[in-house]
């Protein structure tokens, strides 16, 4: 085994409690690139709902919030960028600086989206075009100040690395997202973490991880393709070391999964309703520490939040329902009432079930929902709202 060269900590003086705050999924759109809104809004006009126009100014309510908190650290699992726009993360990096300059350290690994991303536009001009995107060596060299170079240990083939907030309380931040292989932690990063669990563990640190895309499958609606490919070897090495909370992102929505004794704890996107982040808390009776977690919003665009999504959710169903077809196969002439029960059904199980909200099934819901069964089951509108609903029918 590889022997570990630790690098001198610089993490905050010895306390007996720690905050820190995790936020997810910025997808930062540089002011620059969007130029005219609506030429922004006629070629999105169909994505997730998440609030790309006012991403600026909730992202500055948010540092406005961990200014006046001062936790001990942020921590940003990726998808800082819209779709891995250079400029996007150099504006971006920009106000994390000023974060890190009142004495907040800041540790980012990059999101899917973030390296080498085919899909980076410029929206100002007449014409959407091309934009410079991300590769990797420009991505680690602009974000080595944020976590990378105040770590003990580095990982040489990926951007993963440990951050000591204390001696004996350890942030690994494990990188899945290189050009070649996004979704997969990879051999050679797995060997690294094994080796600073390993060190971690002969120096009794409490230690809790942190990914991208989730450790473990959510639900049948974000498994393949949101879940590490890689996530059973990821979790086997956890086990061995006893660690046991795993923070990642990715999925957008509000989410929790437990496996064999490991935890993860998904944060929604911070610019999708309801424009959530975490707080962690540890504390230490001097041995070890316990961990403890709870998610907050951003309050101040809220309405704004939640009608893009449900807006963003009328106009899927509205697509969904125009291809409906019956169990033979037969196009299906719904009528307007039944098109509106089926459409309000889909808005209000897709607001609750990215906040993490109980789903209250009235009458009137479940009969919407035997619309949904009776004329819309091939859609995949009908597999995603039932994969909402596992675990309240």
């Amino acid at each position: 085994m590889t022997k570990l060269k630790s690098i001198d900590p610089v993490g905050p003086d010895k306390t007996d409690s720690h905050t820190l705050w995790l936020a997810t999924d910025f997808h930062y759109l540089a002011e620059e690139l969007i130029g005219d809104e609506n030429n922004f809004k006629n070629s999105y006009a169909q994505r997730d709902g998440k609030v790309t126009l006012l991403c600026s100014k909730i992202i500055d309510a948010f540092i406005k919030r961990l200014k006046k908190a001062m936790p001990s650290a942020l921590i940003i699992p990726g998808d800082l960028t819209y779709n891995g726009e250079l400029a996007s993360l150099t504006e971006l990096l920009t106000k994390l600086n000023g974060v890190q300059k009142i004495g907040i350290p800041v540790l980012i690994i990059p999101g899917n989206h973030d390296i080498d991303y085919p899909s980076a536009y410029n929206f100002s001009g007449e014409k959407i075009e091309k934009t410079d995107n991300i590769p990797q060596r420009t991505f680690k060299a602009l974000c080595r100040p944020f976590g990378y170079e105040q770590a003990i240990f580095r990982c040489n083939h990926s951007f993963s690395y440990v951050y000591e907030l204390e001696k004996n309380l350890w942030v690994i931040m494990i990188d899945s997202n290189s050009e070649v292989n996004p979704g997969t932690v990879g051999k050679e990063t797995l060997k690294w973490l094994e080796e600073v669990l390993e060190a971690g563990a002969l120096r009794g640190a409490t230690m809790f991880t942190v990914t991208h895309q989730n450790l473990i499958k959510q639900n049948s609606l974000a498994s393949t393709g949101y879940a590490l490919n890689d996530n059973d070897k990821t979790a086997e090495l956890l086990r061995k070391y006893h660690v046991s909370a795993n923070f990642s992102g990715h999925i957008h929505f509000t989410s929790r999964a437990e496996d064999n004794g490991i935890t993860d704890i998904v944060t929604g996107a911070l610019t999708v309703s309801p424009l959530q982040y975490s707080v962690i808390t540890a504390t230490t009776d001097g041995d070890a520490w316990t961990l403890n977690h709870h998610y907050e919003y951003i309050e101040e665009y809220q309405e704004h939040a939640l009608k893009s999504i449900c807006d963003s959710t009328r106009r899927q169903v509205a697509h969904d329902l125009i291809n409906a077809v019956d169990s033979q196969g037969f196009n299906i002439d719904l009528g307007e009432d039944d098109i509106q029960r089926m459409t309000e059904f889909a808005v209000y199980i897709n607001m609750q079930f990215f906040a993490r909200q109980k789903i209250l099934m009235t009458d009137e819901y479940k009969e919407a929902w035997q619309l949904w069964k009776k004329y819309a089951r091939s859609s995949s509108r009908y597999r995603y709202l039932a994969a909402a609903l596992e675990g309240y029918l």
